[in-house]
């Protein structure tokens, strides 16, 4: 699929593909950076990579709750990330964890914190 820098007017034209379920549509400026478009008619800017010789792909967000800038400006802090070998998805669920989880706190600072 082309990829096209995405604008408003792109994204709200963006529709999933009949008798799919799903469509991604990706940004050309920004790498890893696409919008889902499902069947029943959501939305959602998501990230996808390789990391480890394998594909991750996290949802960002809704976009109507999230700027392009914005979203284009956290797909390349996750790049960032998997670039240097760190997976996201583990930071992310290890802060939520952090306050309650003593252990998981010291290992996010260990291992993640000296990277970021």
């Amino acid at each position: 699929m082309k990829r096209e820098n995405f604008t408003a007017a792109r994204i709200a034209g963006f529709q999933c593909a009949p008798g799919k379920k799903q469509t991604i549509f990706w940004d050309g400026k920004t790498p890893g950076l696409g919008l889902r478009a499902t069947a029943a008619g959501s939305k959602a800017f998501i990230f996808e990579t390789s990391l480890n010789s394998k594909t991750i792909r996290m949802t960002i967000g809704d976009p109507r709750n999230w700027a392009i800038g914005d979203a284009q400006a956290e797909a390349s802090r996750l790049k960032v990330m998997t670039d240097q070998g760190i997976d996201p998805r583990q930071v992310i669920a290890c802060w939520r964890a952090f306050k309650t989880d003593h252990l998981c706190a010291l290992n996010f600072d260990q291992a993640y914190l000296h990277r970021i």
